[in-house]
């Protein structure tokens, strides 16, 4: 029987490192090696980014807890043939088949790249890695999103934190750079569709699972027990505790500074106001109507 490779479709600012506690850390249910992402896909289409992931391991080392990182007792392996410039789908493949042989023993139950942008790549390349990754592993995917407009909100006060000068939005705060940016399709950190990004995963690999973050994390959630009782059934593995969550419930700048989540708890550092938050519907709702007419609803949590 193939091995399970548990891919992601991100997104971004929307729990996915809780996430991926809650299934590496807390429950067992899959290990990724090294780091949580290697960004790999996107290092096969863009050579250029090889020098940011060849520090991926040293950079998981400084905010991961140990048990995920490279000196974890589950990794059992350098990884020096993958973490290299020469990169290939073939070397993918051999190093999660070498971490799988070693974690099988140890009572996963499938191996893990939650790296957010591998789906960032175009579907033509997609669809090559698909066809050389089922020769040898069962995918799965999973997709979590989060209130679209407080997750733009979060990737503007991350990125006018870290500006350099040459960029278009420098010198401006996080509420100002999220008004312009709200508005504008052409920007997809910021402007992130859901449904066309799940929709074009869904396409190359099959079924996948969204987990909308509120209704997940949040116990008090009307659909809390159903988000994890969904994701247990498409795991086919049960989903018994989950992790903290910074931005659950949504607290901006106030957010407690959880240990592990500092990639959360740092990015809020403006908190938005209702006059925002309702200018920013105005240029967004789409993509609300959009989820409501590819899942059927929308999440009681959002739009507020």
């Amino acid at each position: 029987m193939k091995p399970t490779l548990l891919l992601f479709g991100g997104i971004g600012f929307c729990a996915t490192t809780p996430l991926y506690y809650t299934l590496c850390w807390d429950n067992k249910y899959a290990h990724g090696g090294h780091c949580k992402e290697t960004e790999y896909f996107r290092v096969i289409e863009n050579n250029k980014l090889v020098k940011r992931f060849l520090r991926q391991r040293e950079k998981d080392l400084r905010n991961k807890p140990p048990i995920l990182c490279s000196n974890s007792p589950y990794v059992k392996f350098s990884g020096e043939e993958f973490f290299c410039k020469d990169i290939s789908i073939e070397r993918y493949i051999d190093y999660f088949l070498t971490h799988w042989n070693h974690i099988k023993k140890d009572g996963y139950h499938a191996v893990c790249d939650l790296s957010n942008a591998n789906m960032d790549v175009s579907s033509q390349l997609l669809e090559r890695i698909r066809d050389q990754i089922q020769k040898h592993f069962v995918i799965k995917w999973l997709m979590i999103v989060r209130d679209p407009i407080r997750r733009s909100f979060s990737v503007s006060n991350r990125l006018t934190q870290n500006y350099t000068a040459n960029e278009w939005f420098h010198g401006l705060d996080a509420l100002q750079h999220f008004k312009i940016s709200c508005k504008n399709p052409f920007l997809p950190d910021i402007y992130c569709d859901y449904v066309e990004r799940f929709e074009k995963i869904e396409k190359i690999f099959g079924k996948g699972q969204i987990i909308v973050m509120e209704e997940f994390f949040d116990k008090n959630s009307k659909r809390h027990s159903k988000s994890v009782d969904d994701l247990s059934k498409y795991l086919d593995y049960k989903i018994e505790k989950i992790h903290e969550n910074v931005y659950s419930p949504d607290m901006g700048s106030k957010a407690p500074h959880l240990k592990y989540l500092r990639d959360q708890w740092s990015s809020d550092v403006i908190d938005m106001d209702e006059d925002t938050y309702q200018y920013a519907m105005s240029h967004m709702k789409h993509i609300y109507d959009d989820y409501k007419n590819k899942f059927g609803y929308i999440p009681e949590e959002w739009g507020q």
